[in-house]
């Protein structure tokens, strides 16, 4: 059921992204067509973007006895607590998510350091010298959205804990640089 709910709701979202480029593509055309004195409605924008709001999710019994089978500590992520590491401010909230043996955490962040548009990698480690990127996040006005997604070809057990870092938008990283939330798996 929940999967179908999810699902729906990732089909709305998705409706809603191609509707507002489709907007952007048609109210950004300058052509010389129109007349002057022709007025474009223009709808009104919120002035401050929001983090999706969703409801409170957690697996029902057994849903993620497949992911537990695996590694026993990922039917127990459910609302996993990140703790802030070094100078970033702020909260993580996560909900779980179990569709056979693959888990995905999403992600809500809100009252980050960072308020510029900005991307977050989601790590599994083990004591940093053993790294797997398994999410990426986007963050702006200081909140930030997205998913961490673990599949089967994931050896989760070779990890201890899950690592949050911080990147300017455009850039990229080969390993973890800047860990602002960590937990223990």
């Amino acid at each position: 059921m929940k999967s179908a709910l999810l699902a729906s709701l990732a089909a709305i979202v998705g409706v809603a992204m191609i509707g507002g480029g489709i907007y952007g593509l048609v109210k950004g055309d300058d052509d010389d067509k129109t007349p002057a004195s022709v007025s474009i409605p223009t709808p009104s924008v919120p002035t401050t973007p929001t983090t999706p709001t969703l409801p409170d999710i957690s697996p029902s019994a057994g849903e993620c006895d497949k992911a537990a089978e695996r590694d026993p500590r990922l039917a127990k992520l459910d609302d996993l607590k990140l703790q802030r590491a070094g100078d970033e401010t702020g909260t993580v909230d996560s909900d779980l998510i179990c569709n056979g043996s693959t888990i995905v955490l999403i992600v809500r962040m809100s009252g980050l350091k960072a308020t510029k548009t900005t991307k977050y990698f989601a790590w599994l480690s083990k004591s940093g010298d053993r790294v797997e990127q398994v999410g990426t996040l986007i963050g702006s006005d200081g909140r930030g959205f997205g998913s961490v997604t673990i599949g089967p070809d994931v050896d989760t057990t070779r990890y201890d804990e899950l690592l949050l870092t911080r990147v300017p938008f455009a850039e990229q990283e080969e390993r973890p640089r800047k860990v602002v939330f960590r937990a223990r798996l």
